[in-house]
């Protein structure tokens, strides 16, 4: 048996053409040995040049499998006359009706609504507390969506919520900054900052709404504004062969909502040199990307790989970061696990979970780069809600004056295996090519693009033709 750090991987993009005609998929059996089939794709590159959104690649894509392993794909296409095969789950909920009223509209202001949701994900019965702002007080409406593929609408509309004035209890935007937040909390030495806002409304999770990537809609039709909030709802069953991980600690670190991430701050940029940044971050903030407030990376990446898992007719159930790090045997439950998108911080209790699982025959899929490569630690906001805090001091065991110290984060000396350095650091020694099979490194131009081979005798089999 070949180490999967010791396999040689090769590097190719991906380009999937569309439409698909792949009706049902079913999964390969678990593989007998200690090690998984791996898949380590880009985050769905094909997926995203065919929407038409991906216009810079962020990390070298390979695909990696072991040697030994027969099955190469965690989804195989069942055959065209296979026509007795029941309706999986998700495909069904996809034929329901959809609808495209769960995206923005063009001219909306996407800025004078802002909110965020009391947790990342819930279940069947759990009530979800939103909290909602305004830059001037509005009427606005409220509507709850599930994404999917629902026949290239993208979403169906699971609820009308009510409508509601919102309350003035501050607002942030890159040009103006932190205007008017009297529950805002900032710290000035981490730059924690927790805004704290009363709730405004209750999302009761219905029973018969399935897993999925959800969002939640705020429309003041008369301001013109809106604003998309996310929220997962899970299925803690462990029927679903596949469970789809959303990166909500990435969210967070790259969220610049109140002026500061783990970066850097609205002033310096978060990729300047010498850049104070935040070590703390709150969930406790509307999520802030390409000037949308609420919208956070998921809308620029993570929705393409559900919309695509789900015309695909995968059966899936859907988790987040802070999930795996509290259910970390949730890996066990599932043939597969898929990591979506950019999830660059994960928690101890997430790599240690991937490990087990990956030992005892799950398959696991990485659909992007720069996957577990800090280690992260969940603390609790300052009412005491549990894994609402963020927190990375990224320190280095050899700085060279331009990164901080292991001495700076104040677990390093009794708690060694929790410090918040690279997982290549010799202090955790545990680099993530030994869990994914590859090493990040850094953006890439199309320069180093390698030739793509999807035609022809010498076809990669792996890729496909448009």
């Amino acid at each position: 048996m070949t180490n999967v750090a010791e396999q040689t991987f090769r590097c190719h993009f991906l380009k999937v053409g569309f439409p698909m005609r792949w009706p049902h998929f079913r999964l390969p059996p678990r593989p007998t040995s200690a090690h998984s089939s791996f898949l380590a794709i880009g985050p769905l590159i094909g997926v995203l040049l065919a929407l038409g959104v991906l216009t810079l690649i962020v990390s070298t894509l390979p695909l990696a499998f072991p040697a030994t392993s027969a099955a190469h794909t965690i989804l195989t296409p069942l055959p065209a006359s296979a026509t007795s095969v029941p309706i999986p789950h998700i495909a069904r909920e996809n034929q329901l009706t959809g609808t495209t009223d769960w995206a923005y509209s063009r001219t909306a202001d996407r800025t004078l609504l802002q909110g965020y949701t009391g947790v990342v994900s819930a279940v069947p019965g759990q009530q979800v507390p939103v909290a909602v702002s305004a830059i001037r007080p509005v009427m606005y409406q409220v509507q709850l969506f599930r994404l999917g593929w629902y026949g290239g609408t993208g979403g169906r509309l699971m609820a009308f919520l009510g409508k509601f004035t919102s309350q003035a209890q501050g607002y942030w935007t890159p040009q103006r900054g932190l205007v008017g937040c009297p529950t805002c909390h900032l710290d000035a030495h981490t730059h924690l900052l927790d805004a704290q806002w009363a709730t405004a409304f209750v999302v009761t999770i219905d029973a018969t709404w399935p897993s999925g990537l959800y969002v939640i809609k705020l429309t003041a039709p008369l301001a013109q504004a809106e604003a998309l909030i996310p929220l997962v709802v899970r299925d803690d069953s462990g029927q679903a062969p596949i469970l789809a991980n959303l990166p909500v600690n990435t969210y967070q670190a790259y969220n610049a909502w109140g002026g500061y991430n783990l970066y850097g701050n609205d002033e310096q940029g978060s990729h300047a040199t010498h850049v104070e940044h935040a070590t703390l971050v709150s969930f406790n903030r509307p999520l802030l990307a390409n000037g949308m407030a609420g919208a956070g990376d998921w809308l620029s990446w993570d929705i393409h790989t559900v919309r695509w898992l789900e015309r695909a007719g995968a059966e899936v159930s859907y988790t987040t970061d802070v999930d795996l790090n509290n259910h970390p045997t949730s890996w066990l439950a599932h043939r597969s696990v898929l990591v979506l998108g950019h999830d660059e911080y994960w928690t101890k209790a997430m790599r240690d979970g991937a490990e087990t699982a990956r030992a005892a025959g799950v398959n696991l899929g990485f659909l992007g780069a720069n996957d577990a490569y800090w280690q992260a630690r969940f603390a609790p906001d300052l009412a005491g809600h549990a894994d609402r805090t963020l927190t990375c001091y990224k320190v280095e065991s050899a700085s060279n004056g331009k990164a901080a110290t292991l001495a700076t984060d104040p677990l390093a000396a009794t708690h060694p295996e929790l410090v918040t350095a690279q997982w290549r650091d010799a202090a955790l020694a545990r680099p993530e090519n030994s869990l994914i099979g590859v090493m990040y490194h850094s953006y890439i131009r199309a320069r180093y693009y390698p030739a793509w081979i999807v035609s022809g005798p010498n076809a990669d089999p792996y890729l496909r033709a448009a």
